[in-house]
């Protein structure tokens, strides 16, 4: 990738940034933002914590997985109707010794900047 392109990509993911920063400074006043239970990071980073059912835990972790974004298909409809849902994805992260999943949707990061 040429130096150009490169700062091309890294104006756009800037750009990206300062409009989900004002996306969830808005968001946070409407009602729907309490409704998911959301949380946001200085990063740009949305946080929320899913529960499973006591059955679920018995399955293994990939059907959990499955059952996790089954539960989150709401959460994921409503950041699309914030125009989030092209610029930012969902991380899916076990919490120890629990039945909660923590899920951290954030932008995909300047990778690009670093290395050819």
């Amino acid at each position: 990738m040429n130096w150009f392109k490169r700062r091309i990509l890294a104006m756009r993911e800037v750009r990206n940034w300062f409009f989900i920063r004002k996306t969830i400074r808005t968001s946070k006043k409407v009602e729907e933002w309490d409704k998911f239970n959301l949380r946001s990071g200085y990063v740009g980073q949305i946080y929320t914590v899913v529960n499973l059912r006591k059955e679920d835990m018995g399955e293994e972790q990939m059907v959990q997985r499955m059952k996790i974004i089954q539960q989150i298909e709401p959460l994921n409809t409503y950041l699309e109707s914030l125009g989030l849902s092209e610029i930012i994805y969902p991380e899916i992260v076990k919490l120890e010794e629990s039945r909660s999943w923590l899920i951290i949707t954030g932008q995909c990061g300047f990778i690009f900047l670093y290395g050819d």
